[in-house]
């Protein structure tokens, strides 16, 4: 979900990989698949550019709760899960009514390849990290869309008007529909993200929405901040409690 469309400078995607890459290999001993896994981190904090040090200190700030969950958020992203609660398969479109997004495409992404620091790859389109949990599955899946595009507003720019009580609807292959409840709205400087909440264990059924805020700096950092918007499932009456 990179916003460095607007002139952003800095070393590049690749580079900014490859020195990753290195760095975990050499002094933590990680396999090349496990860092895969991270370069989810590069995604989600870097914006397109982002000094080595903070983007170092991003990755390491996640390491711990990331690879805690990989195996388990592994298995609920199956599509044939046994959980009723949500439709086989993966899902399809997003609806934010009080956003006037309706049917937004879902593209997948495990962001592992350096161009996926761009994704979602359409400007109208939102992103899941099919890493981690499909929306409804236990555990906070996670959704990116670009706040801004080269031309103007981009799927997630009203996202900051999303207020406790709001709905958030995820369809999936088939027809079938899940509904999400807005809990909170949160502003949290890109190297201050609270990656144990997002990835960490939780029985939980939520979905944090993603995408970037506060100001654009010219200098090739590009925002300075993430806004994250978290609800959780709304059950169906025949599983609540």
């Amino acid at each position: 979900m990179s916003y460095g469309h607007h002139g952003a400078q800095g070393y590049s995607a690749s580079r900014r990989t490859a020195e990753v890459y290195h760095i975990f290999r050499l002094h933590m001993g990680f396999t090349s698949r496990f860092y895969r896994d991270m370069m989810r981190s590069v995604n989600i904090f870097a914006g397109g550019a982002m000094s080595r040090s903070a983007l170092i200190s991003s990755l390491v700030a996640g390491l711990m709760v990331v690879s805690a969950t990989l195996g388990s958020a592994s298995a609920s992203t199956k599509p044939n899960s046994p959980a009723s609660i949500v439709p086989a398969g993966w899902p399809k479109t997003m609806t934010i009514p009080r956003m006037g997004v309706t049917h937004a495409p879902i593209e997948y992404n495990a962001f592992t390849r350096a161009k996926d620091i761009d994704a979602p790859f359409k400007w109208g389109d939102v992103a899941w990290f099919d890493r981690g949990p499909r929306p409804g599955d236990q555990g906070r899946a996670s959704i990116y869309g670009h706040l801004d595009s080269y031309t103007g507003p981009a799927v997630f720019y009203h996202l900051k008007y999303l207020r406790k009580g709001d709905k958030v609807t995820v369809t999936y292959k088939g027809g079938r529909t899940l509904t999400f409840v807005v809990q909170w709205s949160r502003l949290y400087p890109n190297n201050q993200m609270p990656t144990k909440f997002l990835y960490g264990r939780t029985t939980q059924r939520g979905m944090s929405l993603i995408t970037c805020g506060g100001l654009f700096h010219r200098d090739g950092t590009g925002y300075d901040h993430k806004l994250v918007v978290y609800a959780t499932l709304l059950m169906p009456s025949r599983h609540k409690v």
